[in-house]
């Protein structure tokens, strides 16, 4: 971890101490988003650690290209903070494999389990809500409860039909189309 990184994340917490945040938090919890994006491409490799892609039509080209999975706190009046990134990069030895059958590069759910890591060594006790797209809907799952965070994950339309088919079920059981509070959600 940088210095940079190392100050921000001192910051924070010494902010979540003074309880800073303490009426801005969603149900007394930390929202956490995690979502990768591309930051840049290029037709040239400028570090092996780059990922990289066939060019659609161009036998044998590649475009290489940084991808970074970040975390941003989201506060119930819309401010954001970032939070951790970490980038997707290749290993050196996998630059040196010319056979794209044997090519394997890291990816989104690679990098969520390293971030993990890090945020629970970075905040081991902060109530987290992570706020994930349809790919964590699986092993990401189980590293959400194993560190007893909480998670919310929005699905497309058509994305996982067999979860679809249950929670169409869920809703048809649900008559008045809405969730009603008890006296357990305020405790």
């Amino acid at each position: 971890m940088g210095q940079i990184e190392t100050l921000y994340n001192d910051m924070l917490r010494r902010l979540i101490r003074k309880k800073t945040f303490q009426n801005l938090l969603h149900k007394k919890r930390y929202l956490v988003t995690v979502d990768g994006t591309q930051k840049y491409v290029m037709d040239e490799c400028w570090d092996e650690r780059y990922l990289r892609r066939k060019i659609r039509g161009k036998d044998g080209e590649y475009q290489y290209y940084a991808y970074v999975l970040e975390t941003v706190l989201l506060f119930t009046n819309g401010m954001v903070l970032p939070l951790m990134s970490v980038f997707l990069e290749n290993s050196a030895e996998l630059e040196k494999i010319e056979n794209d059958e044997e090519w394997k590069q890291d990816c989104e759910l690679k990098a969520f389990h390293r971030l993990a890591k890090r945020l629970k060594r970075e905040f081991p006790k902060l109530p987290f809500t992570l706020l994930l797209d349809g790919l964590y809907a699986n092993g990401p799952v189980m590293v959400c409860r194993k560190n007893k965070w909480k998670f919310m994950i929005v699905l497309k339309d058509g994305s996982l039909p067999s979860v679809w088919q249950e929670a169409k079920g869920l809703m048809r059981l649900d008559t008045e189309g809405e969730h009603r509070p008890s006296r357990l959600d305020f405790k």
